[in-house]
């Protein structure tokens, strides 16, 4: 039997997918850029595996934040 073979594979990392209802530890395999595989991939090989054991893997998150200052002339961030 072979084994299924991924770009990358994040491991161990505390998935949290609300769109999905996801929320457990399980691996997360890459491919092509886009997620191909979620769960326990026991053997599954990757050309690059990142051991996320503690992390918090999850999608969509944006940083959005600015910094808005008052005192430049022109206008900078957020109205």
């Amino acid at each position: 039997m072979s084994e299924t073979h991924y770009d990358l594979i994040l491991r161990g990392g505390h998935v949290i997918d609300p769109a999905n209802g996801v929320d457990a530890v399980h691996d997360v395999a890459i491919t092509g850029g886009k997620i191909a595989a979620v769960g326990h991939l026991g053997e599954a090989t990757a050309t690059q595996v990142v051991d996320a054991t503690g992390l918090v893997v999850s999608p969509g998150l944006i940083d959005i934040h600015v910094h808005v200052y008052p005192h430049f002339n022109q206008p900078v961030g957020a109205p």
